[in-house]
Formats: C-alpha cells, structure tokens, sequence
C-alpha cells in the first residue's frame, strides 16, 4: 500500500497500520500485519481457500504532522 503527501520533512513522513473493515468482525493483525513505514502487507497465517475465499481490512496512512491527517483504503 502507498501513500503520499505533499507536505516535507517531518511532516510528510507517513505511518501505516491495520484497521478491522466495519463489515468483519475479524482484527486482521491476526492473519496480516503491516510494515509500519514501507506499508508492506505481509501473510501471517496459512490461507485456505476451501475454508474461506476472501478477506477484508483497511489499511490507514498517518502523517506525522500536527494536527495529524489521515487516509484510509480497503482491501479485499
């Protein structure tokens, strides 16, 4: 996942984490986890796709500017 913003130094500086979507009920962080600078998303856990056929949650992007903005994306 990717992000950007117009802003330099500090502020510009971007953080990602996880979100549960409001439609699961599941905290991905326990399946996925996410590279708090890159936004890498990586796989914790093996996937069965007989089991189940997709997963849903938000990755949300935070500047590190004052007051903080945010950004956030679902992925399916």
């Amino acid at each position: 996942v990717v992000a950007t913003d117009a802003d330099s130094g500090k502020n510009a500086e971007i953080t990602y984490s996880l979100e549960a979507s409001p439609l699961s009920s599941e905290a991905p962080g326990s399946i996925f986890s996410i590279d708090p600078d890159s936004g890498d998303v990586s796989v914790q856990a093996v996937l069965d796709r007989e089991q189940r056929d997709t997963y849903e949650f938000q990755v949300t992007a935070r500047d590190k500017g004052v007051p903080s903005l945010q950004g956030s994306t679902t992925v399916v």
